[in-house]
């Protein structure tokens, strides 16, 4: 049996197209949310047929390829009990983090050795948010590290509110030079599935709110950790999301149906 308990009833063949378009589609999007020009059509053929996609650069394809194989890790360190330790994000991270710079100040697989920031709206203005200094980095990322061992959800509402405190708290710290995105949405499906869901995956359509939400909580809190309270609109709106995820998986439970009843 599956610990997925939505792919037990499934024939081997249907167990094997969810897994696999979910993978695909977690991939096109993550990485379309960072810029990324692959379609799902793209993504789909480059990893089902491992050939080229024309027209698309090199960068393109390594990244597509290494989240796909950030996936298919993060789904094996899901299985059984043991927490995900500093290690284990630095392994994900240099599957994610391809565009390898060779600058002591921008490393993968290691916390960020240089502070960093971005820019955010603020009463019709564009000012500059600093994340968490270098410096800190390692004894937050700790806290993170405990606060996300703990988290164990077991409905539907407290897996997208594990999802929202996960990512939030990760985005909100910054750790690394680069790939925080991407990392924070693999990271935070980490408790769904160990926990038996599938996991939440944000479209590129989307992205505009799913920043805002980023946003808004970094201008508004005194700490990268948010409260439950914080979480409450990023986590319907992650509801809402994963609706597709769960449509995919309703349409192989009625194929899986009409097998049975031809």
């Amino acid at each position: 049996m599956s610990r997925f308990p939505w792919l037990n009833s499934l024939d081997s063949d249907l167990r094997e197209h969810v897994l696999f378009t979910l993978r695909v589609l977690w991939t096109q999007a993550s990485n379309a949310l960072e810029g990324n020009s692959f379609s799902v059509g793209d993504t789909l053929f480059f990893l089902r047929e491992g050939l080229t996609v024309s027209g698309k650069t090199l960068q393109e394809h390594l990244d597509i390829q290494g989240h796909s194989d950030a996936v298919k890790r993060l789904a094996e360190m899901a299985v059984g009990d043991v927490p995900l330790n500093e290690q284990d994000l630095f392994s994900l991270h240099r599957l994610v983090q391809t565009a390898i710079i060779h600058d002591v100040y921008r490393p993968v697989g290691v916390w960020k050795r240089e502070n960093n920031g971005t820019q955010v709206e603020e009463n019709g203005k564009i000012v500059w948010h600093e994340y968490p200094s270098c410096e800190l980095t390692p004894k937050l990322m700790q806290e993170w590290i405990d606060a996300f061992s703990v988290l164990s959800p077991k409905t539907r509402a407290e897996a997208t509110l594990c999802y929202a405190k996960a990512h939030l708290s990760f985005v909100s710290i910054h750790p690394f030079f680069d790939g925080n995105g991407r990392m924070a949405r693999l990271l935070a499906n980490f408790p769904l599935l160990r926990n038996g869901f599938p996991p939440i995956i944000i479209p590129r359509s989307e992205r505009q709110s799913y920043l805002k939400f980023c946003y808004t909580f970094q201008k508004t809190s005194v700490s990268p950790f948010p409260r439950d309270t914080d979480c409450v609109d990023f986590a319907m709106f992650l509801e809402r999301q994963w609706s597709e995820t769960w449509k995919i998986i309703d349409e192989a439970q009625q194929a899986q149906l009409a097998r049975k009843h031809s």
